[in-house]
């Protein structure tokens, strides 16, 4: 009998090769896991919006943010997220290379 597919983590990343290196790792570690990947904030949010009715597969568990994303960044997409009733509880991990103090206080 296959491994079933638990759950779904997104990972919204605009590097390819950060998304497959993402993609191996946690398959690596855990078949029961789907990794999906969106290159930006707008995908992001049609992902997330698409997934968000009663027929359709359902939103992810883990959200992977990068907050520099082309089209629309990390941090709108968080805003727009947390503004969501059907989406504010889907944890959100942010990944960032940033040390600002602006992008340290989104993040926290």
């Amino acid at each position: 009998m296959e491994n079933e597919i638990n759950y779904t983590i997104l990972l919204a990343d605009g590097d390819k090769d950060d998304c497959n290196l993402a993609k191996e790792a946690f398959l690596e570690c855990c078949d029961q896991i789907s990794v999906g990947c969106v290159p930006d904030g707008l995908e992001l949010m049609a992902y997330l919006v698409g997934h968000s009715g009663s027929d359709s597969p359902g939103l992810p568990k883990l959200i992977l943010l990068d907050l520099n994303m082309p089209r629309k960044d990390g941090r709108q997409a968080l805003v727009e997220i947390k503004a969501k009733p059907t989406l504010k509880n889907i944890p959100i991990v942010i990944i960032t290379t940033s040390g600002e103090e602006n992008d340290i206080a989104i993040a926290g």
